[in-house]
Protein backbone atom coordinates (compact mmCIF):
# COMPACT_ATOMS: atom_id res chain seq x y z
CA UNK A 1 0.00 0.00 0.00
CA UNK A 2 1.47 3.12 -1.13
CA UNK A 3 1.49 6.51 1.44
CA UNK A 4 0.67 9.80 0.00
CA UNK A 5 3.25 11.64 -1.34
CA UNK A 6 3.73 15.46 -2.85
CA UNK A 7 3.06 16.27 -6.50
CA UNK A 8 6.24 16.95 -8.30
CA UNK A 9 8.49 14.40 -6.61
CA UNK A 10 10.42 11.70 -7.07
CA UNK A 11 9.05 8.56 -5.71
CA UNK A 12 10.42 5.21 -5.30
CA UNK A 13 9.16 1.89 -3.78
CA UNK A 14 9.29 -1.98 -3.94
CA UNK A 15 6.86 -4.50 -4.25
CA UNK A 16 7.57 -7.62 -3.70
CA UNK A 17 5.44 -10.78 -5.78
CA UNK A 18 4.69 -13.87 -3.78
CA UNK A 19 2.88 -16.19 -5.55
CA UNK A 20 1.36 -19.61 -3.64
CA UNK A 21 3.54 -19.06 -1.39
CA UNK A 22 6.58 -18.77 -3.52
CA UNK A 23 8.69 -16.01 -4.51
CA UNK A 24 8.59 -16.23 -8.83
CA UNK A 25 11.19 -14.55 -11.43
CA UNK A 26 9.13 -11.65 -13.11
CA UNK A 27 12.44 -10.51 -15.10
CA UNK A 28 10.36 -11.82 -18.16
CA UNK A 29 7.03 -10.08 -17.14
CA UNK A 30 6.05 -6.34 -16.84
CA UNK A 31 4.52 -4.82 -13.65
CA UNK A 32 2.58 -1.72 -13.75
CA UNK A 33 1.40 1.31 -11.74
CA UNK A 34 -1.35 3.09 -12.75
CA UNK A 35 -3.52 6.48 -11.49
CA UNK A 36 -6.90 7.31 -11.94
CA UNK A 37 -9.03 10.29 -10.67
CA UNK A 38 -12.04 7.83 -10.78
CA UNK A 39 -12.61 4.20 -10.29
CA UNK A 40 -13.83 4.11 -13.96
CA UNK A 41 -12.12 7.25 -14.98
CA UNK A 42 -9.57 7.90 -17.77
CA UNK A 43 -5.92 6.99 -17.00
CA UNK A 44 -3.58 9.91 -15.73
CA UNK A 45 -0.94 7.83 -15.34
CA UNK A 46 1.06 4.68 -16.17
CA UNK A 47 4.60 3.80 -14.90
CA UNK A 48 6.13 0.06 -15.48
CA UNK A 49 8.11 -1.03 -12.68
CA UNK A 50 12.21 -1.89 -13.26
CA UNK A 51 11.59 -6.08 -13.18
CA UNK A 52 15.22 -6.44 -14.14
CA UNK A 53 17.83 -5.60 -11.35
CA UNK A 54 15.36 -8.05 -8.43
CA UNK A 55 12.74 -9.48 -10.84
CA UNK A 56 14.90 -12.80 -10.23
CA UNK A 57 13.55 -12.72 -6.34
CA UNK A 58 10.20 -11.36 -7.18
CA UNK A 59 11.01 -7.69 -6.46
CA UNK A 60 9.55 -4.94 -8.83
CA UNK A 61 11.20 -1.94 -8.62
CA UNK A 62 9.00 1.61 -9.01
CA UNK A 63 10.29 5.40 -9.72
CA UNK A 64 8.17 7.84 -10.42
CA UNK A 65 10.26 10.56 -11.53
CA UNK A 66 8.94 14.72 -11.02
CA UNK A 67 7.68 14.27 -14.18
CA UNK A 68 5.69 10.99 -13.76
CA UNK A 69 4.25 13.08 -10.38
CA UNK A 70 3.67 16.41 -12.45
CA UNK A 71 -0.15 15.84 -11.98
CA UNK A 72 -3.17 18.19 -10.29
CA UNK A 73 -2.97 17.20 -6.54
CA UNK A 74 -6.36 15.35 -5.34
CA UNK A 75 -7.40 11.67 -4.18
CA UNK A 76 -6.50 9.45 -7.03
CA UNK A 77 -7.30 5.48 -7.22
CA UNK A 78 -4.31 3.75 -8.02
CA UNK A 79 -3.58 0.15 -8.92
CA UNK A 80 -0.63 -2.49 -9.24
CA UNK A 81 -1.00 -5.35 -11.64
CA UNK A 82 1.64 -7.87 -12.75
CA UNK A 83 1.04 -9.45 -16.25
CA UNK A 84 2.83 -12.51 -17.30
CA UNK A 85 4.77 -13.42 -20.17
CA UNK A 86 2.04 -15.81 -21.07
CA UNK A 87 -0.15 -12.14 -20.75
CA UNK A 88 -1.64 -13.96 -17.75
CA UNK A 89 -2.49 -10.43 -15.59
CA UNK A 90 -3.57 -10.61 -11.99
CA UNK A 91 -3.65 -6.89 -9.68
CA UNK A 92 -1.97 -7.02 -7.02
CA UNK A 93 -3.19 -3.47 -5.17
CA UNK A 94 -6.01 -1.66 -5.89
CA UNK A 95 -6.58 1.60 -3.41
CA UNK A 96 -6.82 5.25 -2.84
CA UNK A 97 -4.23 7.83 -2.47
CA UNK A 98 -3.28 11.42 -2.06
CA UNK A 99 -0.95 13.52 -4.10
CA UNK A 100 -0.58 16.64 -2.09
CA UNK A 101 0.10 19.65 -2.71
CA UNK A 102 2.99 21.91 -2.63
CA UNK A 103 3.81 25.22 -1.17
Amino acid sequence: MLKDFYQKATKKFDVTINYNGAVPDITADTVSIIFKTKKDGETILTKNADVTTSGAIGIAKFNLTTTDTNITHGRYYYEIFWTLSNSEEYVLIADEINILNRI
